[in-house]
C-alpha cells in the first residue's frame, strides 16, 4: 500500500536509464486496474483509487473484500493480519465453484462467458465489479511448493482456480510461507511490477515500513462475495477447468540454477552480463539442436513517452560464428574467446539500437498494421525469410533481483521456448518453458555452456584501461 501511495500521489521517483528518466505511464495500470474482455479487442479498466481502497483476498476459490482504509485511516499491519486470519477461518476447507477459472480461457470465449454470467443477475455483475475495481488481489493458496520448478509453476499458473488472471497484480502466499507474484502483461511490462516487488522485499528486510498502530475499534469482518450460479454457469466453469488443465499438461517447465559464477565474474571478464547470458542461451540451444533460430529479447523503449518494447535480435553473423566455433575442437581457447567477444559486442550494439528506437520490428509492425483489409501485402511480408526471422523459437527477457528466486512465462510459438533469466551477483538463473520439448537436455546444455564459456573469455581478457 505504501508503494501504491507513492504511485497515486506521483511521488514515485521515475525509473532511470543512466541519468535519463524513463516514461512512467505504465505505473497507472499497476493498481485498481483490470483487463476486461471485449469482442475483438480487450479494454483496460482503471478504477478511481480514492474510492476503491479495498483488496480482494482469495482462499479456496472464494473471494473476500477486505477494506484497507476505514474512516480515512489505513489499517495497521496487525489489523490486516487479524482480518486475514478471519478469511482463513471463514473459508475453512470448502472449495467454492472457481469463478476465477473463467479468466484462464481465450479472450473471445471469456468475453462471451462474462456476458452470459452477468446476465444471470445483478449480483454477479456487482461481485465482478468489486473484483475488477480492487487495488489488487491476494491469493492464499492451500498448496506447499518447495522446489524451483514447483514454485515457478505455482506462481505462473497455479491450479487456475484460486486466481483472477485479469487483475494487474496478484500476490500469492502458499501454506508453507512461500510467496510469489503473478502479473497481467498487456498493460505493463515487467519493470513496474519487479520494482514494486523489490520495494516490498527490501522494505521488509531492512525494516523500512511504518506498520501503524491499531485504532482499537472493532472492524467489520471481510465480506465474502457471492454469485448466482445456474446449471449453465456451473457447466461453463467445469469446462473452463478442463480446458485449462489440458493446456497446462502440454507444458514442461525446468529451472537452471548455475552457481559457478555470476554478474561479478562476468564483469571481470570485460563483458556485458546481459549479452553474455544471451550468448549462453545461443550456445545451449545450438548444443541441443545443432542450429540457430530467431531469438527475441525485450528491449525497453521507455526513454520515449508511452514507450513499451522493441525487439533485440540476439542472433547475428558473429553469434553464429561463435557457437559453431565453440563446438570446433580444432580452435584454441583464445580463438573461441575472440569469436565470443565479437558476438557479445554485436549483441550489446543491437540492444542499444533497439532501446534507442532504432530496431526494425516495431517499424515493420506499424507497416503491417497499415495494410487495409483485402489489400495485397507487399512482397516483403510474404517472403519466407520474413516469416522465419520472426518465428521466435527463443523468446527471452531478463529481470534481476537478489531477492527473487526466479520468474518466467510460456513459449510464444509451438516449437519454441520461453526463456526468462536473472543475472545475480554470484549466480545465473534460467526458467525454461516449452510444449514438452527437450527441456531436460536443454537445461543440461545450459550448465555445459556456462562452464565452457568462462575459460574462453578468460583467455582473452582485455588489458586494464590506463
Amino acid at each position: 500500500m505504501e508503494f501504491r501511495r507513492l504511485v497515486i500521489s506521483q511521488e514515485l521517483v521515475p525509473d532511470m536509464a543512466r541519468k535519463a528518466p524513463l516514461c512512467v505511464n505504465q505505473y497507472r495500470y499497476l493498481f485498481n486496474s483490470c483487463r476486461i474482455p471485449q469482442r475483438g479487442e480487450d479494454i483496460a479498466r482503471n478504477a478511481d483509487p480514492s474510492e476503491n481502497n479495498h483488496i480482494i483476498v482469495m482462499r479456496k476459490n472464494q473471494f473476500y473484500v477486505l477494506e484497507l482504509v476505514v474512516d480515512g485511516r489505513q489499517l495497521s499491519t496487525s489489523e490486516i493480519e487479524s482480518q486475514i486470519e478471519l478469511i482463513y477461518f471463514f473459508a475453512g476447507d470448502h472449495k467454492d465453484l472457481p469463478i476465477g477459472a473463467f479468466t484462464t480461457q481465450d479472450r473471445d470465449s471469456w468475453f462471451k462467458l462474462r456476458e452470459k454470467f452477468i446476465s444471470v443477475s445483478s449480483k454477479n455483475m456487482l461481485s465482478l465489479d468489486k473484483i475488477e475495481t480492487s487495488a489488487f488481489v491476494v491469493c492464499l493458496d492451500d498448496t506447499t511448493p518447495v522446489t524451483y520448478e514447483e514454485r515457478a509453476m505455482s506462481c505462473w499458473v497455479g491450479d487456475g482456480r484460486n486466481r483472477f488472471f485479469d487483475k494487474s497484480c496478484e500476490f500469492i502466499i502458499f501454506d508453507n510461507g512461500v510467496a510469489g507474484f503473478n502479473g497481467e502483461h498487456s498493460m505493463m511490462d515487467a519493470t513496474p511490477t519487479s520494482r514494486m516487488c523489490e520495494f516490498i522485499l527490501d522494505g521488509l528486510e531492512k525494516g523500512k515500513f511504518n506498520h501503524g498502530v491499531s485504532s482499537g475499534r472493532k472492524l467489520d469482518p471481510p465480506r465474502k462475495l457471492s454469485f448466482d450460479l445456474t446449471a449453465s454457469v456451473i457447466r461453463d466453469v467445469r469446462a473452463a477447468e478442463e480446458k485449462f488443465d489440458a493446456l497446462v499438461a502440454q507444458h514442461d517447465l525446468k529451472v537452471v540454477v548455475f552457481e559457478g559464477y555470476g554478474k561479478n565474474a562476468i564483469k571481470k571478464l570485460g563483458c556485458s552480463p546481459d549479452a553474455y547470458a544471451q550468448m549462453a542461451i545461443q550456445l545451449a540451444y545450438y548444443k541441443t539442436y545443432g542450429k540457430c533460430v530467431a531469438t527475441y529479447e525485450s528491449a525497453q523503449t521507455k526513454k520515449y513517452a508511452y514507450g513499451r518494447t522493441e525487439t533485440g535480435r540476439s542472433v547475428s553473423v558473429e553469434s553464429v560464428a561463435w557457437v559453431k566455433g565453440m563446438q570446433d575442437e580444432s580452435l584454441s581457447l583464445e580463438e573461441k574467446g575472440k569469436l565470443g567477444r565479437k558476438a557479445v559486442a554485436a549483441q550489446s550494439s543491437y540492444m542499444a539500437l533497439a532501446a534507442d528506437g532504432r530496431g526494425v520490428d516495431r517499424h515493420l509492425l506499424g507497416l503491417r498494421l497499415l495494410i487495409k483489409p483485402g489489400e495485397k501485402k507487399p512482397a516483403l511480408f510474404t517472403d519466407a525469410s520474413f516469416a522465419l526471422s520472426s518465428h521466435w523459437a527463443l523468446s527471452t527477457s531478463q529481470i534481476t533481483s537478489e531477492y527473487f528466486l526466479g520468474y518466467g512465462w510460456g513459449q510464444v510459438v509451438s516449437d519454441g521456448y520461453g526463456v526468462a533469466y536473472m543475472i545475480k551477483e554470484e549466480s545465473l538463473h534460467f526458467n525454461l518453458v516449452s510444449l514438452n520439448l527437450h527441456n531436460d537436455v536443454f537445461r543440461y546444455n545450459f550448465l555445459e555452456a556456462l562452464r565452457e564459456m568462462r575459460p574462453a573469455f578468460e583467455a582473452t581478457i582485455p588489458p586494464p584501461k590506463k
